[in-house]
């Protein structure tokens, strides 16, 4: 009785010692093809992702247009509004009545000059905190230091650019 003998087939490639650690492609010269061929199927995702984008964005054009006015309302909310008058009528107002702090009419009664200063005082408060100037002419007593505060805060303005005369 024989006994059969193993048949040996033949290797594709060389076993090398180093060849469960390294790195070597197991065949060779498949990885320009597959990088050609690859290639192509990138480009066609990539233009078939554009083009689906493109019409997408030119059928939702209203959505697209609410979303990014939510997003702009959101991230740059709208300005704030002045909690006074504008400037331009504060300054009308001031002028009309600088004349009359100034040089009462005669026979003007001394409660219409007081309430008229007082008026053109309370003018040049709002003016002041409408330009950001510091004032503290709400703060003091009748006087001269009122007064001098007066005049400061009317120097002050004018140098910020109103015009008050």
């Amino acid at each position: 009785m024989q006994v059969p003998q193993a048949r040996v087939l033949p290797t594709i490639l060389p076993c090398r010692p180093t060849c469960a650690s390294s790195s070597a492609p197991l065949a060779r010269g498949w990885g320009a093809t597959y990088r050609r061929g690859m290639a192509g199927v990138v480009a066609l995702v990539a233009c078939t992702l554009m083009l689906g984008i493109t019409f997408g964005l030119f059928l939702c054009q209203d959505e697209m247009s609410r979303l990014h006015r939510r997003l702009r309302d959101r991230l740059a909310p709208p300005p704030t509004v002045p909690d006074g008058p504008a400037i331009e009528e504060l300054a009308r107002a001031l002028r009309r009545l600088h004349g009359e702090v100034r040089a009462p009419r005669p026979g003007t009664t001394m409660a219409r000059r007081r309430g008229t200063a007082a008026a053109y005082e309370d003018l040049l408060v709002q003016a002041a905190h409408a330009l950001g100037v510091p004032d503290t002419l709400s703060e003091l007593r009748e006087g001269t230091e009122r007064e001098a505060e007066r005049l400061r805060l009317e120097h002050v303005l004018r140098e910020a650019g109103l015009v008050i005369d």
